[in-house]
C-alpha cells in the first residue's frame, strides 16, 4: 500500500508474543488497521462477536491520528515507532479512498465521511 490509499483490513487471534515490546508499526497513521477477535493482539482481553453476528465490538490497531474518535481510542505502548499506534475499542473501522479526477477541485475544501 501506498500512503493516501487508505488502511486494508487484517483480523488477528490467538496471537502470542514473546520479549517483544513491540506488536505493530505503523509507517503511515493510514497504512492499516488490525482488528483484533479476541483481545490477544492489542492486550484488551476483550473478545468480540460482531464479525460474527454477536453485539460485542472488540478492538483494533490502528495508526495514531488526530482524526480518531476522542475518548475511544488511547495511544499504546505496544506500538512506540513510526508514527505510532492507538488502540480503540468498540469501534468497527472500513477502508475508503477516493481519488477525484481533478485534484485541484479539492483545495481548500474538507471531506467528511
Amino acid at each position: 500500500p501506498y500512503f493516501g490509499d487508505g488502511a486494508f483490513e487484517t483480523r488477528f487471534d490467538q496471537m502470542t508474543f514473546i520479549n517483544s515490546s513491540e506488536r505493530v508499526l505503523f509507517r503511515h497513521p493510514n497504512e492499516a488497521y488490525f482488528h483484533d477477535l479476541d483481545g490477544s493482539l492489542t492486550g484488551t482481553g476483550i473478545v468480540e462477536s460482531y464479525t460474527r453476528g454477536g453485539t460485542v465490538r472488540g478492538a483494533s490497531f490502528v495508526g495514531t491520528s488526530p482524526l480518531l474518535p476522542p475518548g475511544a481510542c488511547t495511544p499504546s505502548a505496544y506500538s512506540s515507532h513510526g508514527t505510532g499506534g492507538s488502540v480503540c475499542e468498540g469501534h468497527i473501522f472500513k477502508r475508503m479512498w477516493y481519488h477525484p479526477k481533478t485534484p485541484e477541485t479539492w483545495v481548500g475544501k474538507a471531506l467528511c465521511v
